[in-house]
C-alpha cells in the first residue's frame, strides 16, 4: 500500500545543537515569560531554508500539503520543539498582565493531535505520523516554492467560497490540482 506521509527515516539528519533550546525548556518548566521556541530556530531547519526549502510548520491549513507534495521535494526532520500553551495572568497584555508559556498537556496534545487526524481523513488519508516539521521545494524550474504554495492558496480560496467545502479539504483539493498541472506540463 502506498504511504502518502513517507514512512523512510528522516532524509536529514537532527543535530545535536540543542544547548538554547534545552534553556529555553528549562524556562518554560520554570514558567518564565518568554517566547517559545521555534522551530526555524533549529540549525537543521536553518540549514534547508537556506538551500531553498520552506519549512510548513505547524499550520493546520498545510497539514495534508506533504501527501500530494513530488515525494523527492518535501523532507521532514524531527521535531525537537516542546509544543506549549501560552496563557495570560492577569487579564489582557493592555493593562500589564503576564503571557505565561508551559508545557501544552499531554491531554491538550492529544487534542491537537485529533484534530490533524481528523483533516487527514476529510482529505482520505491516513494519519500522518507524529513529531515530524515538514520541508518543501519547487521541483519545477519555472516557478518558485512560494509561487507553488500561492497558487494552491488562491485556488483554495476559490473552491472555499463556493461555501461546499471545508477550508482544510478545500486547500487539499488545490494542492491535488495545482501540482498535477505543474506534474504534467500544462
Amino acid at each position: 500500500m502506498f504511504d502518502p506521509w513517507d514512512a523512510e527515516p528522516a532524509r536529514v539528519a537532527v543535530h545535536p545543537e540543542f544547548g538554547p533550546l534545552l534553556l529555553a525548556i528549562e524556562r518554560i518548566l520554570r514558567g518564565s515569560s518568554i517566547n517559545p521556541p521555534q522551530v526555524w530556530e533549529l540549525s537543521e531547519a536553518i540549514d534547508l531554508e537556506d538551500s531553498g526549502w520552506v519549512c510548513l510548520g505547524d499550520v493546520p491549513l498545510l497539514h495534508t500539503l506533504p501527501a500530494v507534495w513530488p515525494g523527492d521535494d518535501r523532507v521532514w526532520v524531527m521535531d525537537a520543539v516542546p509544543k506549549v500553551t501560552v496563557s495570560m495572568v492577569g487579564g489582557s497584555p493592555s493593562d500589564g498582565s503576564v503571557a505565561r508559556t508551559t508545557i501544552r498537556s499531554s491531554e491538550a496534545q492529544n487534542d491537537v493531535d485529533e484534530f490533524l487526524d481528523s483533516l487527514s481523513l476529510e482529505a482520505g488519508l491516513p494519519s500522518a505520523p507524529r513529531g515530524r516539521v515538514w520541508f518543501v521545494r519547487s521541483p519545477w524550474n519555472s516557478v518558485s516554492t512560494s509561487g507553488v504554495l500561492d497558487e494552491i492558496g488562491n485556488r483554495m480560496v476559490a473552491l472555499a467560497s463556493a461555501g461546499q467545502l471545508t477550508d482544510s479539504l478545500a486547500h487539499f483539493i488545490a494542492a491535488q490540482e495545482v501540482i498535477g498541472r505543474y506534474a504534467s506540463g500544462t
